[in-house]
């Protein structure tokens, strides 16, 4: 059993496995190298084919039992086995969590000297197309966010591999526009998994894409609004849509039911 008190003990001795194989590997490419080198000793050049190589019953061990560690232990990976003469991956689903954070919507002072004026979010709805497009806008200029989202900015490596995107975006629900991170990842996110994406997430609105969308002057109607999606506030929330919005959950739950 791995060790509680340990961060990230899973990975080490992952890593520690995958060290002892490609110790493996080097131990039996020196035996190669010295064998070749003894066969060839009174040749001043000597060519080693590649096909022998290949060919090599040992190697070929070596290198299958290492790339099969790595793609079973790979998140994205939902199984792997060995036939005759191939490693069958197959890959998990692409699965879709929706996490809904409140914006903060603020306007230009009317002294330049103070700061931003907040005001009520639900004075823009019916704009949401607007501020999606200024979001992918925002999103756009950067080549590795085009495809992933927020999830080009990720630092954990095991959810950098399990999510494959993290697109924010804004929707209208209960009367008010909320922020909105649509992820897709590969297999469901447990729980530990959850409270890092949350970490992840909330880190790059706040000091990331946040920090700069938050600074975009975006036209709505007659005013120019900025918009953030954290704020430091004590009711600030990054939740899954069933907690976000339990009442509905509990109303869909009873459909049907009168």
């Amino acid at each position: 059993r791995y060790s509680q008190s340990i961060p990230n003990a899973r990975d080490i001795v992952h890593q520690h496995e995958q060290s002892l194989m490609l110790d493996d590997l080097k131990i039996h490419m020196d035996c190669c190298i010295d064998r070749w080198l003894k066969q060839n000793a009174n040749e001043s050049e000597f060519s080693i084919s590649l096909t022998d190589l290949i060919d090599d019953s040992n190697l070929a061990e070596i290198f299958v039992d290492y790339a099969s560690d790595v793609l079973c232990g790979d998140p994205r990976i939902d199984d792997c086995e060995l036939t005759h003469n191939s490693l069958e991956v197959t890959k998990r689903e692409l699965v879709e969590t929706r996490l809904y954070c409140p914006l903060t919507f603020r306007v230009d002072p009317d002294d330049p000297c103070d700061d931003y004026d907040e005001v009520d979010s639900a004075n823009y709805i019916g704009y949401d197309n607007e501020i999606n497009a200024a979001i992918r806008a925002d999103l756009y200029s950067d080549e590795d966010a085009v495809k992933r989202g927020l999830a080009a900015y990720f630092h954990d490596k095991n959810l950098d591999k399990k999510v494959f995107s993290a697109m924010p975006r804004v929707e209208t629900r209960n009367g008010d526009i909320y922020g909105v991170i649509t992820v897709k990842s590969y297999g469901e996110l447990n729980k530990t998994e959850m409270i890092d994406l949350v970490g992840e997430l909330t880190g790059s609105l706040a000091d990331g894409f946040g920090e700069g969308f938050e600074q975009r002057e975006i036209r709505l109607g007659d005013d120019s609004v900025y918009i953030s999606f954290w704020d430091c506030d004590d009711d600030y929330f990054l939740k899954p849509e069933s907690e976000a919005f339990p009442e509905q959950e509990i109303n869909q739950g009873m459909g049907g039911l009168s």
